[in-house]
């Protein structure tokens, strides 16, 4: 998944990796003649390609039958819009005419220096060209694309053939989806095969109980065509929580809250270097490449601590508190301190509302206010007492400088698909106060005042955390009216959503904790006219034993 990307996932892609250069070219039957390419980024290449896919499911309450129509509708509008969904990853032999003609550099396979001075081209000039590089190939004609069904993007399942209802447990519904192949297999799994599924998957699913009352509706998507930010564009674009009830066959492209548009997918090629330019520092936009590329660590790591895995809501009162907080952890620690009661800042009201570290924030929100997300970053890798921190960051609308134009020629924007994200990397004096982890999203790079210059060599035995933010791309829903109630117009209601970890987490190192924060509970429904944060949590038991009593979990959504 996404939020594994240029994190912990290293470690266990590096694994794939080595079995993937195994394999040698493509699949004599894959044929990828005539057909328009998109060459992957270097870092897509050594990670996210060989990622597990973006997966998440929603519970609605609503007849299937009636929405399927509608969504198989607008799935066939939204890959007529982006083709490449329906593509294929292959191997390309660098250095061809096809290369030369669209003027892209042979992408870099070499770990990066790690003198933290030398300049971008310095490291360009010690790295080796690779002799192929990994694209996506897909048909630019839309007039012979095959329907979503036919593609297999696009499938209703008959009631009872997956045994999901809204109260399965966790666990169960990651088993019986990947066992329905409901969810995309591993890219590293379909590099260069000639039978790879397309990178998009829309399942509706009827529940297993009340089949006409509920259904669930799983999105996956291969993480090689981008991150959380382009699933979600896709997502949205379905318009689940806007199925009018007087119209179940066509919905005017006007009426829908998300229009149906095209993604650019052809990657920004002078992003790695506009990166470094736009944090200032090499070592600091290029840290985990080493990491990614060589983990400096036995790979046959005996591991005795077990892992605790959790799914929870947040609770807003904890997270007022944090985001007032200001150098002081413990005032958190009784109802009685000067903290309790205090209002927030006056953006940081609430907990879905305020910037969250995937859109970009000014010097002055910066100083001023301070995000769900950075408060209980810094609060997280505070309770992990991480030696490095890493907070993962959407790069769109981010590339450039205070006051200054953009690093890009081509600016980076919403509609770029593509894997644009970039960690934060943090010391324990960068992350002890909320404030220190918010103003770092105005510079994209730790910002206390006393820090020392370098960062400390990454190893994958050192204790390190990573955070990552999805809570703002499900916004809250608005099939409901908060004055008058459930719109009439409306044939679903979101009821719960989440991510599909189908991620196998025994491969993580021990001592690496993960904070994943999303939307569980859309808001504006009759059930919650406010949206809930969920957080998923993977940590040591000493770490959730102290994460359990701070009265920060809310409602556990369920035990992994």
């Amino acid at each position: 998944m996404v939020l594994l990307a240029l994190g912990a996932a290293g470690y266990a892609a590096y694994v794939a990796q080595e079995k993937l250069l195994e394999d040698g070219p493509n699949d004599p039957k894959l044929d990828v003649t005539n057909k328009a390419f998109i060459q992957l980024l270097k870092h897509e290449q050594e990670l996210s390609a060989l990622e597990y896919p973006i997966s998440t499911i929603t519970f609605f309450k609503g007849n299937y039958q009636q929405v399927a129509p509608i969504l198989e509708k607008r799935s066939n509008r939204i890959l007529q819009h982006n083709p490449w969904l329906t593509g294929c990853l292959a191997w390309k032999v660098n250095g061809d005419d096809a290369n030369k003609d669209k003027g892209i550099n042979p992408n870099v396979t070499e770990n990066p220096t790690d003198k933290p001075n030398d300049s971008w081209e310095s490291m360009q000039t010690q790295t080796a060209k690779p002799t192929r590089s990994m694209c996506i190939y897909y048909d630019e004609n839309r007039d012979t694309l095959p329907s979503c069904t036919s593609t297999g993007c696009f499938q209703v399942l008959e009631p009872f053939v997956v045994p999901i209802h809204r109260s399965t447990p966790y666990q169960d519904i990651l088993k019986n989806v990947q066992c329905m192949k409901v969810v995309l297999p591993p890219n590293y799994e379909l590099i260069g095969k000639h039978d790879q599924p397309p990178f998009w998957k829309v399942t509706l699913i009827p529940d297993a109980e009340t089949p006409g009352e509920r259904f669930s509706l799983v999105v996956s998507m291969s993480h090689a065509v981008g991150d959380a930010h382009t699933f979600y564009k896709l997502y949205h674009m379905l318009n689940v929580t806007h199925c009018p009830l007087d119209d179940t066959t066509t919905v005017p492209t006007d009426s829908l809250q998300v229009p149906i548009l095209p993604l650019d997918p052809d990657r920004c090629q002078d992003y790695p270097k506009a990166l470094v330019q736009r944090v200032g520092s090499l070592r600091e936009a290029t840290y985990m490449q080493a990491a990614i590329s060589k983990p400096p660590i036995n790979l046959i790591e005996i591991r005795k601590e077990t892992k605790v895995r959790k799914l929870f809501t947040i609770n807003e009162t904890f997270v007022r508190l944090l985001q007032t907080q200001q150098s002081n952890p413990d005032q958190l620690d009784t109802e009685d301190g000067p903290l309790f009661g205090q209002e927030v800042t006056q953006s940081g009201r609430i907990l879905i509302d305020p910037p969250l570290s995937d859109a970009p924030a000014t010097a002055n929100e910066t100083s001023k206010q301070v995000s769900t997300n950075s408060a209980i970053t810094s609060w997280f890798f505070c309770t992990n007492e991480a030696s490095i921190g890493l907070m993962l960051v959407n790069m769109r609308n981010r590339m450039h400088k205070p006051g200054s134009e953009s690093v890009l020629a081509v600016p980076l924007g919403d509609y770029h698909a593509g894997n644009y994200v970039h960690p934060i990397i943090y010391t324990p004096m960068d992350y002890e106060t909320p404030h220190l982890i918010q103003e770092s999203l105005h510079h994209l790079k730790r910002c206390h005042p006393e820090t020392p210059t370098e960062l400390p060599r990454f190893r994958w035995d050192m204790t390190s955390s990573i955070s990552v933010n999805w809570s703002s791309f499900y916004p809250p829903g608005t099939n409901v009216d908060e004055a008058s109630g459930q719109d009439p117009r409306s044939l679903v209601e979101a009821e719960l959503h989440l991510p599909l970890w189908g991620f196998p987490m025994d491969m993580f190192p021990n001592r690496v904790s993960l904070l994943h924060l999303f939307t569980a509970y859309p808001g504006r429904t009759t059930v919650n006219k406010r949206a809930r944060v969920g957080a998923f949590v993977m940590c040591s038991e000493a770490a959730w034993k102290n994460i359990r009593a701070s009265g920060i979990v809310d409602e556990v959504i369920s035990d992994l």
